[in-house]
């Protein structure tokens, strides 16, 4: 598989525009999401299981007022960190596999999610707890200061908020397949997802409006909910991750379909 196939799809060696490989993802979703419907249904459903872990939180402040103890109570707070970041770890290594072609049924992409939820299994917890650690101390500090601000103040705040929720957005679009396809160090991997989403913020953004497109379908059809939003979320995100306009050097080099993308491919090359 060679990286030359597809029109407007970004190499090292060019630079192609944000609609180029905007139209490049699109065509490649529309394409791979139809051909691989029955396998981003399996492992959405595989994640969307890793995601009801995070139930036990709802617990904690129940166990701490009848008693249970210290213990009993951080043991259901720290239970999504065993099951979520690895899922969604594992969900984007099925679906990488299917952008490079290597599912090519069901099985495979079983396959490849409990392969990626165990190979990276430690890397992804760790990054499940560094993210829960940044959000616990902005919560705790934004819920205790909040009484103290005056009314401008607090939506100054709330603005911030929501631009520190779009960047963890941004960066985990580049960060959760780069964890999934490579082997990268957390910190390593941290510091090139932050380097993309800041040289791509207006690619970076369009991305997300393909998930954002799956969880408000979702949310009006429930039943899409477990079928289609993992698997719509990482089609996405493994596509940012390939066809991003600006690739840093250190980024892993992943292959693509050598067929054609869209209807505008030349697959005879320029016209002599």
């Amino acid at each position: 598989m060679g990286r030359a196939g597809s029109a407007g799809a970004p190499s090292r060696g060019g630079r192609p525009s944000t609609g180029e490989a905007v139209r490049t993802v699109l065509a490649g979703v529309r394409e791979r999401g139809w051909q691989h419907l029955l396998e981003l249904v399996l492992v959405s459903v595989l994640w969307f299981l890793c995601l009801l872990a995070t139930i036990s939180v709802a617990a904690v402040p129940t166990i701490l007022h009848k008693g249970g103890g210290i213990l009993v109570a951080a043991a259901f707070g720290l239970l999504p960190l065993l099951f979520v970041g690895p899922g969604t770890v594992g969900l984007f290594t099925a679906v990488d596999a299917i952008w490079s072609g290597e599912n090519n049924g069901p099985f495979d992409a079983l396959r490849s999610f409990f392969r990626g939820f165990r190979r990276r299994y430690l890397r992804s917890v760790g990054l499940s707890a560094f993210w829960a650690l940044i959000f616990v101390s902005v919560y705790a500090n934004v819920a205790e200061d909040r009484r103290l601000l005056p009314a401008f103040l607090l939506l100054g705040v709330a603005i911030l908020l929501l631009y520190l929720v779009l960047f963890f957005l941004m960066v985990n679009m580049y960060l959760i397949p780069m964890l999934a396809v490579s082997d990268l160090s957390l910190w390593r991997a941290l510091r090139l997802a932050v380097w993309e989403a800041v040289a791509n913020p207006i690619f970076t953004i369009l991305m997300l409006l393909g998930p954002l497109v799956v969880l408000i379908a979702g949310l009006v059809v429930r039943a899409l909910f477990p079928l289609l939003l993992g698997g719509g979320i990482a089609m996405f995100g493994a596509a940012a991750l390939r066809f991003a306009p600006l690739r840093h050097p250190g980024l892993p080099e992943l292959p693509v379909f050598d067929a054609p993308l869209d209807d505008d491919a030349d697959p005879g090359g320029p016209a002599g």
